[in-house]
Order: structure tokens, then sequence, then C-alpha cells
């Protein structure tokens, strides 16, 4: 319930976001002001939706949100944050105006803390509960990237052939004795989480 980074827009004054939105570079500048751009373009009221998707990719490589949260849906990350319900564990990253790299001056999000997850097989495809990434996630040209990141994902790391080759890895982590209590759990979650996927 306490105030977090949720993208909601506050208003100009860049005291509203500085406690939410901790620098991490670039403190010395004190700039918030593409925080403060990014937020009013998630704001219906700010941003109409005959704009909003032109506007957003403005500030955001949108396949790679699209795929940061295909990917918190895949694994079901339980824990609260930015994907389901409140505006935490999280970094978004401005990449530098004056990189070569194409998603140049856009915003990446970069996850922390994924700890919680494997939990739950049938969680919705569509489970965020912050409007801001209901926003992002509902809208058509955006939706489609998702739909298509989850299928990537479906068909490559999260299939069944490379999640198990994975497992391999559980015997170097935990003692002998432990390995299929850690495995087990985990091949039953894949079985009836690619169910779910492949069913909706």
């Amino acid at each position: 319930g306490a105030p977090s980074g949720n993208l909601s827009y506050l208003g100009e004054d860049p005291n509203a976001y500085r406690d939410l939105y901790e620098k991490k570079s670039n403190r010395e500048e004190d700039d918030f002001s593409d925080i403060i751009d990014l937020t009013r373009t998630f704001d219906p009221a700010q941003t109409p939706d005959n704009v909003f998707a032109d506007e957003l990719e403005t500030w955001i490589d949108a396949g790679e949100w699209a795929q940061f949260f295909a990917l918190q849906s895949i694994v079901t990350n339980n824990d609260g944050g930015i994907w389901s319900d409140n505006g935490e564990d999280y970094f978004l990253y401005r990449v530098p105006d004056d990189s070569p790299r194409p998603d140049a001056g856009k915003f990446l999000l970069l996850p922390w803390d994924i700890e919680e997850a494997f939990t739950d097989a049938a969680q919705r495809l569509f489970a965020p509960a912050v409007p801001s990434i209901r926003r992002f996630l509902a809208h058509p040209r955006f939706a489609q990237l998702y739909y298509r990141e989850l299928a990537l994902l479906r068909d490559g790391p999260f299939s069944r052939l490379e999640m198990r080759r994975s497992f391999g890895f559980v015997s170097s982590m935990f003692p002998a004795a432990e390995v299929f209590n850690v495995v087990d759990p985990l091949e039953s979650y894949l079985t009836d989480r690619i169910g779910y996927l492949d069913e909706n």
C-alpha cells in the first residue's frame, strides 16, 4: 500500500519522484525529467489512446518490455513487483542518447528479485494489476509483442527439452539427497504451465 515506482504520473515536480525512483547512476545531475516524461505518457489523462502507442515507443523499447513481462508470466513470479501489483523489484535503465544501439534513448526494464517463481502454473497470462502496465499490455500493438514473446519462450528456453537440460545444474547446487525434491516440483510445474499456455 505504500507509494512505489509504479510509473504513475505525479505531476511536474521532481520531488514527487525523488524517493520513488532512486538514482543508481548520474546522481549528480539530479534530473528526473525523463521519468516524468515516461510516466506522463502512461497517464490516459495526459496521453490519449489515439497517440499512446506512438508516444510510448519514443520512450521504451517495446519489444524488450514485452519480453520482460512475458518471462515474468512464464515463470509466474509471485513476488510483488511491477509485473504484478506494485512498482517494486525492477530497475529502469535508459540507454544513452548517443549510444550506437538501436534502442538509444529508450528505457529498458531489468529484473531484480526473482526468488518466488515457479509457483502457480495456472496464473493468468495478463496478471499485472499496475494500471500503467495493464495499459501497455492491453494495447493491440503491444499485446501482439507480448503474445509473440510468450510463444518464443514457450518453444525455446521454456520448452520441455531446454528446461530439462537445465535440471542437470541442480546436482551441482544441492546435495544429492535433495536433488529429486528440487527437480520433481519443477517438472510438475513445467508440465502444468506448458499445458496452461497451450490451452490459453
